[in-house]
């Protein structure tokens, strides 16, 4: 086989496959009918270099972003009204609340998260049981992390996430504010952006 004869299949070639590879790319990250790749008018491959290829794919990749929510705890209402040693309630009376109900604590969850970019690199996600207490002025106080740990930095975002957070409306026995113990589950959850 000539010279000639070779390069030009060898550029077919490169052209076939730049072609299925954008085809592949396309059919295998589009979401449904309404994603932006469907939307966007195709581009001539004809013209494209490998490289070129390799760059719109590269630009059409979806950024990964992560979020927390408060995943459900069980109730310990039927639990007798006692403290420890610490004086420290586990079930109070009244029980501690954060400003604002469980709506506005889900949206400080969300707002406040910072996820670990090793854990989006890793695609960690998981449930992180957060045990806190509640002092008679309402400041959180003492976070640790109970049960196994996730790692990737999750474990030590949940501890910040309720380090950071406003003062609660303590819990009280006979009318008189009481530190109160907690456990909240965070739930991190990965999406893509779109």
């Amino acid at each position: 086989m000539n010279k000639k004869l070779s390069g030009m299949l060898f550029g077919a070639m490169l052209l076939v496959y730049g072609s299925l590879m954008t085809i592949s790319y396309t059919s295998c990250n589009s979401d449904s009918s309404n994603d932006k790749a469907s939307t966007t008018p195709a581009t001539d491959s004809s013209n494209m270099t490998p490289a070129d290829t390799t760059t719109k794919m590269a630009s059409t990749k979806k950024a990964k972003k992560g979020k927390a929510m408060i995943a459900a705890s069980p109730n310990n209402a039927k639990s007798a009204m006692h403290k420890d040693k610490d004086g420290i309630y586990l079930n109070p009376q009244t029980m501690p609340e954060y400003p604002g109900g469980e709506t506005a604590l889900s949206q400080y969850m969300e707002s406040s998260l910072d996820y670990p970019q090793h854990a989006l690199d890793d695609n960690k996600e998981g449930t992180v049981r957060v045990s806190f207490v509640i002092d008679e002025k309402g400041n959180v106080t003492a976070p640790v992390v109970l049960g196994n740990k996730l790692g990737d930095g999750l474990d030590e975002e949940a501890v910040d996430l309720i380090k950071k957070m406003p003062k609660w409306k303590p819990g009280t026995v006979k009318g008189k504010n009481v530190k109160t113990r907690l456990d909240l589950p965070i739930t991190f959850q990965i999406s893509a952006e779109s």
